[in-house]
Parts: structure tokens; sequence; C-alpha cells
């Protein structure tokens, strides 16, 4: 037996356990150290691991928001977890909705075909926390979620649907047979084959969709609009209204690339941007403000740094109440 075997042998006992009490910040000194050697004992470990973390995060976001008996489908699934990849069941905490929700999580993220075999529908549950993380999905499509966004993705009856809240990006991998829905609580969007951003954040008023290539159909209640690499889309939710907007929005995907280079770009475009990298409530306190216009490079700037620059650079007062940041000031003095 190898080395690196014996290794893996040795952290195989009750990984889920550790896994369990480590996020709990239940873990001793030497648990945390068995969980981290174990871990970094093979990639499949890894990988594990942070698939209960993502349930994990998925379930701390709602008591049992994903709709199935948790108790029961989790007791489906643990001898299957147990022979195949040899790790026992989370223990039951005080906490029962929440152990209720990891399992959920946990069935939805590890495969479906392991319970149902290969014809079966499968079903994925992704989440980010704080923090954006990149996914491919059963398709082959890839799907990079911003902070806080949740998707839930499955695939029946010759089509490919997700259901969003938050804000992400899709690079859909093109099926002629099966269209590809993403689905908000507002609108939906009908692809076969191409790349665009969804945000479609709860707080937000408005939903935007952003084509960066390819075409899509949005769809609402009222009505329906194809859009173009390169067009926009917006749902005024107070109005329900949904227009196309004039040209896309160049920092729609600024939280994505790290970038935040701005180049006479009006208030009201920055503080969106900001607002979809630091997911923080902003906004002008004062409407006339989108006349004042922004060249700077803020790459790299945490947002307090960043809100002191403007108030700098545009004499603007910062204001807080709460989490909630306003800009305040004289569009005159900009």
């Amino acid at each position: 037996m190898s080395l690196e075997r014996m290794k893996e042998e040795q952290y195989h006992d009750d990984p889920l356990l550790l896994i369990s009490k480590y996020l709990n910040e239940e873990a001793t000194a030497a648990e945390v150290a068995e969980l981290e050697a174990w871990v970094l004992a093979s990639p499949e470990n890894r990988a594990q691991f942070r698939e209960v973390q993502r349930a994990w995060a998925l379930a701390g976001t709602s008591e049992n928001r994903l709709g199935v008996d948790a108790e029961q489908e989790w007791e489906k699934i643990k001898p299957l977890i147990q022979s195949n990849a040899r790790v026992v069941a989370l223990p039951r905490r005080r906490t029962w909705w929440r152990v209720a929700s990891v399992a959920a999580a946990v069935v939805l993220i590890f495969s479906a075909y392991w319970l149902l075999g290969p014809t079966a529908t499968s079903e994925l549950a992704l989440a980010a926390a704080a923090q954006i993380e990149a996914e491919r999905l059963p398709d082959g499509s890839q799907v990079t979620l911003n902070q806080f966004a949740q998707v839930r993705y499955r695939e029946a009856a010759g089509q490919r649907r997700g259901e969003l809240a938050g804000d992400a990006f899709f690079d859909v991998q093109r099926d002629t047979e099966r269209p590809f829905l993403i689905t908000t609580d507002v609108l939906t969007v009908e692809v076969l084959g191409t790349s665009f951003y969804v945000d479609a954040r709860t707080a937000a008023g408005e939903t935007q969709v952003v084509v960066q290539s390819g075409r899509v159909a949005v769809r609402t209640a009222e009505r329906e609009m194809v859009l173009e690499a390169g067009e926009m889309a917006i749902y005024d939710k107070a109005r329900r209204n949904l227009r196309k907007a004039a040209d896309a929005d160049p920092y729609a995907l600024a939280w994505q690339s790290d970038s935040l280079v701005f180049d006479a770009t009006p208030l009201d475009r920055v503080v969106l941007a900001l607002q979809r990298k630091f997911h923080r409530p902003i906004a002008l306190r004062n409407p006339q403000l989108v006349r004042c216009k922004l060249t700077t490079d803020l790459t790299g700037l945490d947002l307090e740094a960043i809100l002191r620059i403007l108030a700098a650079t545009l004499q603007l007062e910062v204001q807080r109440e709460g989490e909630k940041v306003w800009l305040d000031g004289n569009p005159d003095n900009c």
C-alpha cells in the first residue's frame, strides 16, 4: 500500500463528523488538525470537503428552502454515501432544521446519478457565501456566482432549467435539442448556447440581463424580447416594465473581472458597479448626482477606501444608515 493511500485511509473513519464539528466551531485543535490532514490527503477529499462547505452555506440561508423531506432523503442516501465515499452521516444537533437543510443540500449536490442511475433527472443546488464561486454544471455549462447568489439547476423533459436568486454569469454549452432556461422572481431567460449575466438581486429595484455572446430571449408576464450580443434588458420591478437599454452596462461584470477602471463614467453606474462588487446597499441621496462623472482606477481597493476617494474627488458627503451608504452633495461641485 502506498504512503498516499495509507494517509487517506487514516482519515476515512468519519470525515463528515469532523467537518460538521468544524463548521459548527465545535472541533478541538486536534480534530481541526486531523480534518486538515484528511482534506490534504487527496483531491477527492478536498472536493468532498468543498461540497459539504457549500451545502452548509446554503443551509444557513434558509431553514428548508429546498422543498424536500430532508430527513427522509438523508436516510435514503446515507448508505450509498457510506459505501461509495466511505464516510458516515452527520450527527443530529439541537438545531434540527440546519441539519435537515444540510442533508437536503448534500442530497442535491452529490449527483443524483449515485442514487437513481444515469437515466434519472439530475438536480443540483449551488450557493456562494462571501466570495465568488465558479462551477461547471452537469451539461458542461459554466456558472459564476457572485457573493451570496444561489442557483438550483435540473435537467428534465428535454430542458435544462435553473432558478436564480442573486446575480450570476452563465456560459452555456450549446445544445439545440435542450434549451437552457434561467428563471428569477420576475423573468425568464431562454438560450441554446451563449454567455450572459443576470442581476436578480432582491434588494435591487431592477432586474438586468446583459448578453456577452450569442442571443437570448427574455420573457416576463407582460412582454418578450430578443437580445443580441452587447445588448441589455432592464425590468423595472415597481412599474412592471421590461425595456431594452440603448447600450449595455460596460461595468456589469466588473465584480467578476475585479476591474474598477472608470473613464468619465456617470456616478450612478459607478454606484451600481460598487453594489455588485461589495454587495452593500449604496445610493445617491441627491438624484441630480447622476450628472457627476468619475475618471479613476479603483481596482484592488476596499469599499472604505473607495468611499473616501469619491468624497474627496467629487466633493461628496458619505452618510450611513445601518448597512446602507448614501452619497450626497451638490452636482455643480463634481
